[in-house]
């Protein structure tokens, strides 16, 4: 018998033979090295300039857009990261707060991309006179506000004095801006208009002969929009809508374009151009000029919106694609790029300069897409500081987030109900027939349906083989749709495998990423849920009953049954985003639905103060409640209470409902009634309020994660070291890891875990959720992202996941207050169906379901085989030669580290086994200790609790990079 190869090209040839009673077969076993897929260049300093006007030192080095360069000066670490300049430069401005002193400077930098480290030091002398100027740190504003730079002159630098003055060395054109207090070290910006403005500060001393000192400092100003952000339709009445405004022309034979300043939301150059050679070649070069061609000033500071053009001829489809993959378009398929030439229109958000997969793309027609789908609407909102000055950046985001659920109400036992989006599905099994598959393939553009059929794959007269034929082909006919379906099945009754067809439900869910292992354990006692998306490389959804068979009892697992929401992908098509399976204590999931649904619902304006009142009297009362709150000051505030509610979102709003409560007629001096007042100050208290209370709930969501960092780090170190002291430690420079979501090892803790630690779930799934839309420095999306980094850096990737859900908390934050739909509708649930937990509860899911991330992580780097090996039932049963002639057994695996499940079925339905178990390798490579997989997969409510891993969801391609060696056995 020839067991199937899975994944890997012949790398390593073995002879192995099993022991004992066993009989004796001849194996080849093929493994997969792994290694950085782009290995970093040597880091390379480019230039240094000292005491240039751009400030005391800026250092340019050689380093890919994706590497992630380190610096220290004179051993301090500077905070502040590089911006990438373009594809291969990254530059840093240093300045006295950074380690800079006057003197010799010690720099050491590190590059780490994929894995692979580079290194390298320089001794810069820095003339002390040079850091006199400091401009301080690139601060982000907005319009009409009055904003400090600059920072206090260092006591004793100068003994003689030193005189300061600023100015405006570059603002958009047109905009108007004026510095108060230009003489100072610490001067206020105002400016009129939205846009980037860079500011010099010169540092003059007073002792005769000494140079003048220089420093820059970058100002995005940001039009005065809400947190929700700009609307965005790339096609509304022919042209490109951004925040209301029309832009270009969008029709058959015309492409309108729009170049968007990613720090402030500005459209800097608008217009169309026709849909022929000469068109494409213009478009091309503004890819190029904001793209690379000014260096530091455009690389992958701006969005480039295109919309329009239908019928383009082979020769115009084909420069069209060299501008799309100019502004970060993943080159779509042949039948896209034909479907040019069809009736439909495109749409595509890019960014120029930006890496593949870094574009938003809306191209129906041809295969993969559907007519009137072209247009891109949602948002232009700022999200996640990505930028190197800290910046928020403008990115799209969908807001769209339809709901699933494979099991919906109305389901029985031989009928099953799906919802997608509203819209109901449903299959149900012909009489005899006692198990089989809801399958329902949809675009995954539109949602609109391709198929929608019951499967029978099991019945009562023993005529499984004879149905599991014609059901598994109209599966694989059925997921195989042209283009990049969303395929949805769920289990009706308990399917069983009755022969080698099974094989062809394994291979197309595996083709669709899900678990090959999981698929082929249905054997008439577990249930089944999937959703994902063709094509994709997010992660599908993917719920089951089935669990190893191994020492450890049997799992009381919820029902197979997924419920959550769906969100576009780059490329527009939809995936499952956040999810959870339902319990009986949690029939709605772990999956704060809700949340999301708030966080995008059509804005609503805020009532009116006073309604039936004199105007001029209610704005005099309203500006005065707000200056008593310490609002609407002249410098670095806002103009309104209801504004402050996101300016000044960090302010503590429980302090300021309590001094509006306490506020008391100032008299008819300032300009309006009693009555007046009153009113203003009832409706301000109220909404004030329920802004507390947001706040309240909020940080409970946000305890948790600021209580978890500490001592989930300890708990990483020391599961790092139980892996590492078990090896002879690898190259770890250059081992890699393949790292799952953090959020959904949560939810799957808070699954099984009784409230309040499963609140934690619910409110994380939410967070995570919203944060998932976000984009990294690169402009590549984190939706279904997977990390690979360099194992040592595991706790490092950890606490960046934790702090951008820190950040997304804020950030939903100033989104719910800033518009009065959201914030009512959100306090109408607090405390009620979105009860937060408490932080100790919350912090022993988070940690266990930080513990389960890193050891799948981990594991792989430091075990890096994943061995199937079929005909045997313990690892130790085998002995392998090398071409040589040598036999030498595997390393001795510990049944811990081992499983032997189900990977076939023969022609009778029995069912053909393997093992899997993680190694160094044969030859000297060391086993894992039994206490390691002890600890990682004995069960959470054991009496000694473990982490509950599921070994048929660690023993898959999935965790160990994509990679499992698989041996084919054939008889002597």
């Amino acid at each position: 018998m020839n067991a199937r190869k899975l994944f890997l090209p012949l790398l390593v040839a073995l002879g192995c033979v099993a022991l004992a009673a066993l009989p004796t077969w001849g194996v080849a076993a093929t493994h997969k090295h792994r290694s950085a897929k782009h290995p970093e260049a040597p880091l390379r300093i480019e230039s240094i300039k000292v005491a240039s006007k751009a400030g005391p030192l800026v250092l340019a080095v050689r380093a890919n857009v994706h590497a992630t360069v380190a610096l220290t000066v004179n051993g301090k670490k500077v905070r502040h990261p590089f911006e990438s300049i373009n594809e291969n430069v990254k530059q840093i401005d240093l300045r006295s707060t950074d380690g800079l002193r006057a003197g010799s400077n010690k720099l050491r930098l590190r590059s780490t991309r994929a894995g692979a480290v580079s290194t390298a030091t320089r001794n810069v002398r820095v003339p002390g006179w040079a850091l006199l100027a400091n401009a301080g740190s690139d601060t982000a504003t907005y319009v009409d506000t009055h904003t400090a730079v600059g920072t206090p002159p260092l006591p004793g630098a100068a003994p003689g004095g030193v005189d300061y003055s600023w100015r405006v060395v570059q603002k958009p054109r047109g905009a108007n801006a004026s510095l108060v207090d230009d003489g100072e070290p610490q001067p206020l910006l105002r400016a009129d208009d939205p846009g980037t403005y860079v500011l010099q500060e010169e540092a003059n001393p007073s002792t005769p002969g000494e140079p003048t000192a220089y420093d820059q400092v970058n100002v995005p100003v940001a039009a005065d929009v809400p947190p929700s952000g700009l609307t965005l339709n790339t096609d509304k009445d022919n042209a490109i809508s951004i925040g209301g405004q029309s832009y270009g022309k969008v029709s058959d034979d015309r492409i309108g374009y729009a170049i968007v300043e990613r720090t402030t939301g500005v459209v800097v150059k608008s217009g169309d151009v026709g849909l022929d050679m000469t068109g494409i070649a213009a478009l091309s070069t503004l890819a190029d000029k904001y793209g690379a061609g000014d260096g530091s000033t455009n690389f992958m500071h701006y969005l480039m919106i295109l919309s329009g053009g239908t019928g383009q001829s082979p020769g115009t489809a084909i420069a069209f694609a060299g501008v799309m993959k100019k502004i970060g378009v993943a080159l779509p398929s042949p039948e896209t790029i034909l479907a040019f030439n069809g009736r439909n229109r495109f749409s595509i958000v890019g960014i120029p300069g930006g890496p593949p997969d870094s574009a938003t793309t809306r191209i129906p027609g041809g295969l993969e897409g559907a007519a009137n789908s072209d247009a891109i609407t949602g948002y232009l909102q700022r999200n996640e500081a990505v930028n190197a000055q800290g910046a928020q950046v403008y990115e799209y985001v969908s807001g769209e987030n339809p709901e699933f659920d494979t099991k919906a109400a109305g389901s029985t036992g031989s009928t099953n109900v799906m919802t997608v989006d509203g819209k109901k599905f449903e299959a149900s099994l012909p009489p005899g027939v006692t198990a089989g598959f809801h399958l329902v393939v949809l675009n995954s553009m539109t949602l609109q349906p391709i198929d929608n059929v019951g499967l029978s794959t099991n019945g009562s007269d023993g005529t499984d083989l004879g149905l599991q034929g014609p059901a598994a082909n109209r599966f694989a006919q059925s997921t195989r749709t042209p283009g990049t379906p969303l395929v949805l099945v769920q289990s009706i009754g308990k399917p069983k495998a009755a022969g080698p067809v099974w094989e062809t439900f394994v291979r197309q869910i595996t083709r669709l990423g899900g678990n090959p292992q999981v698929m082929n354990a249905l054997n008439g006692t577990a249930e089944y849920a999937f959703v994902g998306r063709a094509g994709s490389t997010a992660p599908p959804a993917e719920s089951t009953t089935a669990y190893d068979k191994g020492p450890y009892p049997a799992p009381n697992l919820p029902p197979a049954h997924l419920i959550g929401v769906l969100a576009r992908s780059r490329t527009s098509n939809f995936v499952p985003n956040v999810y959870s399976t339902p319990t009986s204590e949690r029939p709605g999931g772990l999956v704060n639905i809700g949340l999301m649904h708030v966080a995008y619902q059509p804005p609503t304006a805020w009532p009116e103060l006073a309604p039936g009142a004199n105007r001029d009297e209610v704005e005099k009362a309203a500006h005065y409640i707000c200056t008593k709150l310490n609002f609407c000051q002249p410098a670095a505030s806002c103009d309104s209470v209801r504004e402050c509610f996101w300016k000044k979102y960090d302010s503590d709003w429980g302090a300021k409902h309590a001094d509006i409560i306490d506020l008391e007629y100032p008299g008819d001096s300032k300009g309006f009634t009693s009555a007046i007042f009153i009113a203003v100050k009832s409706e301000l208290k109220e909404e004030t309020g329920e802004v507390a209370q947001v706040h309240t709930w909020l940080a409970k969501l946000l305890a948790p994660l600021e209580q978890s960092s500490g001592s989930s780090y300890v708990d990483l170190q020391s599961i790092g070291n139980k892996v590492w002291e078990s090896v002879q430690r690898p190259a770890a420079d250059n081992s890699t890891s393949w790292i799952l979501g953090l959020v959904s090892k949560v939810i799957a803790v808070g699954r099984i875990a009784p409230p309040p630690a499963s609140n934690v779930a619910a409110g994380l799934s939410g967070i995570f959720g919203l944060a998932s839309y976000l984009s990294d420095k690169s402009g590549q999306p984190i939706l279904g992202a997977q990390i690979k980094v360099k194992s040592s850096e595991l706790a490092n990737q950890l606490y960046a996941r934790v702090q951008l859900a820190r950040e997304t908390t804020t950030a939903l934050g100033m989104l719910i207050t800033s518009d009065y739909g959201k914030l009512t509708t959100t306090y109408s649930h607090l405390d009620a169906d979105w009860s937060p937990p408490t932080a100790a509860e919350a912090d022993r899911a988070l940690s266990i379901g930080a513990k389960q991330w890193f050891y799948e992580a981990l594991i792989p780097t430091a075990y890096p085989y994943l061995i199937r090996a079929s005909g045997v039932t313990n690892a130790r049963a085998l002995n392998c030669t090398f071409g040589d002639g040598n036999r030498r057994s595997w390393p001795n695996q510990p049944d811990q580290e081992q499983m032997n499940v189900a990977t076939g079925y023969d022609t009778s339905g029995n069912p053909v086994t393997s093992d899997f178990f993680f190694t160094q390798g044969v030859g000297g490579g060391a086993s894992p200790p039994a206490s390691l997989g002890d600890e990682m997969f004995r069960p959470l409510e054991a009496k000694e609790p473990g982490l509950g891993i599921e070994k048929l969801q660690f023993f898959t391609a999935r965790v160990f990079n994509g990679s499992i060696a698989h041996a084919s056995y054939n008889y002597n």
